[in-house]
């Protein structure tokens, strides 16, 4: 079977199309957050909705910069799997939603000591038996997934802690658009295909209890990226703004 991992879409919807042509085969989607910029559930609905049209199959937690909202509309929806984990098409995936704590204070931030809870609440029970992909937002601390430009890691001590002791077959991540990559904490691999926005996302490969993640990049037309790109910068920098508005007014 395959996966398509998405992560940090923030909002860009241009490439959704030429992405399904692409990848129209792919058994199960999973939407690794950020799906909007500072935005609520009728955007994330925009993004979803000709995913789940398409595919058998959608699953997604929201990231550090998508509003309350969305992880309220990705539950109503049986689509959240943000503090919880179930079997989906011959895999058991589970999933942690929004970011640790940030300069930026964006709408869902979690200190370590509840990212290890959420973490926890999706492990597979002992009877199960299927190959296991973990999806979180945020991605381990020190490793080639959580490095900004500048070289800091800034990603989750709890998460590498928890892929140290829990050692899933696979953990997806994002949040850190240029940790750009793979690597690997204890036996699990850790994967950052990259922002969505930036057209980077992976497709995962299940062949038994084999699990293989490939990093692909979506070529566009130049208009249409120029496009999308416009869009995306506009949103995050109006969406940002807002945001501090009403922190600031808290």
């Amino acid at each position: 079977m395959q996966i398509l991992f998405l992560t940090d879409l923030h909002g860009t919807r241009e490439y959704l199309a030429p992405l399904l042509q692409r990848e129209a085969g792919a058994d199960l989607v999973l939407l690794g957050g950020d799906l909007t910029n500072f935005a609520g559930a009728a955007e994330a609905r925009e993004i979803i909705e000709p995913l789940r049209q398409a595919f058998p199959c959608v699953a997604a937690v929201p990231g550090n910069v998508d509003l309350p909202g969305v992880g309220d509309w990705l539950a109503d929806e049986g689509l959240s799997l943000h503090g919880t984990g179930r079997a989906a098409n011959g895999v058991w995936v589970s999933g942690c939603g929004g970011s640790n704590l940030t300069p930026l204070h964006s709408p869902l931030e979690f200190d370590e000591e509840t990212l290890a809870r959420l973490l926890e609440a999706g492990v597979p029970p002992p009877e199960v038996e299927l190959p296991w992909i973990l999806m979180s937002h945020v991605p381990p601390v020190d490793t080639v997934c959580d490095r900004m430009f500048a070289g800091k890691h800034v990603g989750s001590p709890a998460l590498r802690t928890f892929l140290g002791r829990r050692r899933p077959a696979l953990c997806l991540c994002g949040h850190i658009h240029e940790g750009v990559g793979t690597d690997r904490v204890a036996t699990t691999p850790v994967v950052n295909p990259g922002a969505f926005a930036s057209r980077r996302y992976a497709v995962v490969h299940v062949d038994g209890d084999q699990v293989r993640a490939e990093l692909r990049h979506l070529d566009v037309p130049l208009s249409l990226r120029l496009r999308a790109e416009v869009g995306s910068v506009a949103s995050k920098v109006v969406g940002y703004a807002k945001h501090r508005l009403r922190h600031a007014g808290r």
